[in-house]
């Protein structure tokens, strides 16, 4: 972990696109109320559009953000599979679930991926991310899909509480930031 720096609970990954922003910062809103209302703590997500200033280099900013952040909330899309970034994301969290010193248990889940919109069109998608794709199936997305509020609150609670299991079961070094 990036000693020193600011430290996240959540990076937050995703294919940038306009139609996506407000749902992105509806998302991030979202999972912050219902962490408060879980553990009584603020959700600390780094998410790019917030966490790098104009001064700052974008890709050692995004690199610092991975190594400083606990968990990783990919919002699969489309885009998503098309982005080389999104990517470099998912395999960081994806080697630290693998790692056996970076946890003593490797059923921590490290991978948290959630829809936003309709399943992704994946038609045309490279070879090498069929595995990436599998591996999503695999780990079955949060659908919040729904506009209706209920189902959509039901969800983003389910989401935190299994994040929030995960953040307490990382050794300290590696979980709730301070």
């Amino acid at each position: 972990m990036n000693r020193g720096a600011e430290t996240y609970h959540i990076f937050l990954s995703y294919a940038h696109s306009a139609e996506e922003a407000k749902k992105i910062r509806a998302l991030v809103k979202d999972m912050r109320a219902a962490f408060k209302a879980r553990t009584g703590s603020d959700l600390r997500i780094f998410v790019d559009t917030s966490g790098i200033r104009t001064a700052d280099i974008w890709a050692d900013r995004i690199i610092a953000g991975l190594e400083s952040s606990s968990v990783l909330v990919a919002v699969i899309s489309s885009a998503y599979y098309q982005s080389e970034w999104c990517r470099r994301e998912w395999d960081y969290f994806m080697a630290l679930e693998r790692d056996p010193s970076a946890t003593q248990d490797h059923d921590i889940r490290r991978i948290f991926p959630v829809l936003l919109t309709a399943n992704p069109d994946v038609a045309g998608t490279a070879a090498v991310s069929k595995r990436w794709i599998k591996d999503v199936d695999r780990r079955q997305c949060v659908n919040l899909t729904s506009d209706l509020p209920n189902p959509r609150r039901r969800m983003i609670s389910r989401l935190i509480k299994d994040i929030a299991a995960s953040l307490a079961d990382l050794p300290a070094s590696r979980s709730i930031p301070r």
